[in-house]
Formats: C-alpha cells, sequence, structure tokens
C-alpha cells in the first residue's frame, strides 16, 4: 500500500530537513491525492503545528516508521492525554485514515505547481473545497462501515 501514498521525493527524509526551514518544496510520487494533486506536480509545504491546522488542510507528515513524507488530506484532529492527534486519509481512495501524532507533523501544503501554473491552496475556494472533500471522505467511510454491517448480519439461506 505505500506506494499508492502520495509521497514526497526520496531525499525528503525527517532528519534531512529538520532545522529552520520554513518552506520545503516537494516532487509529488502517487496518484493518492489525485485529482486536487497529481502526480509529477510539485508543491510548497510550510511548517505548521497541529494546533493551527484545519479539518480539510493537506498536511506533510512522516510515519513512525521513517522513510518519505506522506501527505494528505486532514479529516479531523482531537485531544488525548494532552496531544493532539491528527486524522489523514487519501482524496483517490477510501480506505482507513492514517492516524498521526503532533511529533509526526512537519506542515501543510500552501500551493501547487502544476507546469507553469502555481495553484494557492491555501485561498478560500481551495479551503472551502478541502473542507468539502474532507467531509465527504468521513461521510463515505462512515457509510461503508455501515453497509458492511448491513450485509454482514444477512444469512443466507
Amino acid at each position: 500500500m505505500a506506494n499508492r501514498r502520495l509521497i514526497v521525493n526520496d531525499r525528503s527524509k525527517k532528519e534531512e530537513i529538520s532545522g529552520d526551514r520554513e518552506f520545503l518544496f516537494f516532487n509529488v510520487k502517487g496518484p493518492s491525492m489525485f485529482p486536487f494533486i497529481r502526480e509529477g506536480d510539485g508543491f510548497l509545504a510550510r511548517r505548521a503545528v497541529a494546533k493551527d491546522l484545519r479539518t480539510g488542510d493537506i498536511i506533510l507528515y512522516y510515519p513512525a516508521r521513517q522513510g518519505p513524507g506522506v501527505c494528505h488530506r486532514l479529516l479531523k484532529k482531537e485531544q488525548k492525554n494532552g496531544k493532539i492527534i491528527l486524522y489523514a486519509q487519501a482524496d483517490a481512495w477510501n480506505e482507513g485514515p492514517d492516524i498521526v501524532i503532533e511529533d509526526e507533523l512537519w506542515g501543510k501544503a500552501v500551493a501547487v505547481i502544476r507546469g507553469r501554473r502555481i495553484i494557492n491552496i491555501s485561498s478560500f475556494e481551495a479551503r472551502l473545497f478541502g473542507r468539502t472533500a474532507a467531509a465527504i471522505l468521513h461521510f463515505a467511510r462512515a457509510a461503508k462501515k455501515c453497509l458492511l454491517g448491513c450485509v454482514s448480519g444477512i444469512k443466507m439461506i
């Protein structure tokens, strides 16, 4: 499944970008955020902390297992035991969300570079699209659980 995720280039290990950088540019690999972000696009990420994120933001995080960064949409955030827990999911499929802890978060995407176009994803329209996409993903996941629960309760004769 890791090869289906939207990841940043292989040189982007967390230890290589830690430090005082405010912005980072990445090349996209993988189809998980299609059609909003496409394979071959570039994107600009800005350093962010979990408390400042909003549902629908596209976040960049480094899973605890190390390796390349992952870029997915923030579905929700909650506080548990004094820590903020983030739930992030790809736009292109409806598999369970990744659970991201604060220490794994690097920042959020602020622009997509496609060819010669720069798409500002911090604009009102982009944020509205992001929140709508997050709500649809959350609803689709709940509907899938409900349908699977109903189907599993049916006995075949």
